[in-house]
C-alpha cells in the first residue's frame, strides 16, 4: 500500500498490510502559473488591495449548501471590515460563471475567476474554504483561511452517528491541532464565519501564524525520498514488477 497521508501508514500497518509513506503529490503540483501583479492585471483586480479568495466546493450540491452562507459572511466582511478588499469566487473545474450566478447579488461584488484556481488563492491575502481538498491545496500556497462545510439535516444525523474526531479539515487533522478556524455544520453561522476572516484580513500577525502552520504542514506532507511522490510510487511499483 502507497499512502500518501502520514498517519495512514500506522493504519495499514497494524492490519498486517505492507506500506509506505510516499508523500503527497499535491507538494510538487500544486504553484500557480501566474503572479499576483499578473493574475489581478488579468482579472481587471487592484494590485493595491486585499483579496479575498471564496472556494465554495467543486460540486452542485456543495456550492448549494455552502456558498449562501459564504456570501451572507462575505456581505457582513464587506460592510464591517477596516480592510479595504476585494472578492473573487474561483470556480472549480467543470464549474461556471452561471453555476454561481443564483447566489450571487449586486450588493457584494464577486469576481468569478475560471480556470485560475490556484493562482485565485495564491494572489488572495486570506480565503473562505469548503472543507475538502482545497483545503490543503490552499495551506500549499500559503494562504491563511477559515474553512466552512454544511450537509444536510438527514446526512448530518447519520455522520455524527459514525464520525468520531476532534477536527474535520484535513489540515487539523494532519497538524493534530486547530490552526485554521473550521465552522461545520451548525457553527457555520455567516456572522462567525466574518468574524473570523475580518480578523485575518485585519492582522498581519495572525496571517503569519497560519502560514507558519502552513510550512510545517508542508514539510510534513514532502516525499522523505528524493525525486518527489509521484516518482518515489513509480519506483516502489517498478521494482516488484
Amino acid at each position: 500500500m502507497l499512502v500518501i497521508f502520514p498517519f495512514e501508514e500506522q493504519f495499514y500497518r497494524d492490519a498486517g498490510v505492507p506500506v509506505e509513506f510516499v508523500g503527497h503529490p499535491l507538494v510538487e503540483t500544486v504553484r500557480p502559473q501566474h503572479s499576483r501583479e499578473e493574475f489581478c492585471r488579468r482579472w481587471f483586480l487592484l494590485k493595491s488591495k486585499q483579496i479575498l479568495a471564496l472556494l465554495p466546493g467543486s460540486r452542485r450540491k456543495e456550492i448549494a449548501h455552502n456558498l449562501p452562507g459564504i456570501m451572507q459572511a462575505a456581505r457582513i466582511v464587506a460592510s464591517t471590515s477596516k480592510s479595504d478588499h476585494q472578492r473573487v469566487l474561483a470556480a472549480a473545474p467543470g464549474l461556471t460563471a452561471a453555476d454561481f450566478a443564483p447566489y450571487l447579488s449586486v450588493d457584494v461584488s464577486v469576481r468569478v475567476v475560471e480556470g485560475a484556481t490556484w493562482e485565485a488563492v495564491s494572489a488572495a491575502d486570506c480565503a473562505i474554504v469548503s472543507s475538502g481538498t482545497a483545503t490543503v491545496e490552499t495551506a500549499l500556497l500559503g494562504t491563511p483561511m477559515v474553512v466552512v462545510y454544511r450537509v444536510s439535516a438527514a446526512s448530518a444525523m447519520v455522520l455524527r452517528r459514525l464520525v468520531h474526531t476532534p477536527y474535520y479539515s484535513m489540515v487539523n487533522l494532519l497538524l493534530g491541532r486547530r490552526a485554521v478556524p473550521e465552522l461545520v455544520q451548525d457553527d457555520f453561522r455567516p456572522e462567525r464565519v466574518a468574524a473570523e476572516t475580518r480578523r485575518l484580513l485585519e492582522s498581519p500577525e495572525a496571517r503569519d501564524i497560519m502560514r507558519r502552520d502552513f510550512e510545517e504542514l508542508r514539510l510534513r506532507l514532502a516525499c522523505p525520498h528524493p525525486g518527489g511522490a509521484i516518482a518515489r510510487a513509480a519506483e516502489i511499483i517498478a521494482n516488484m514488477l
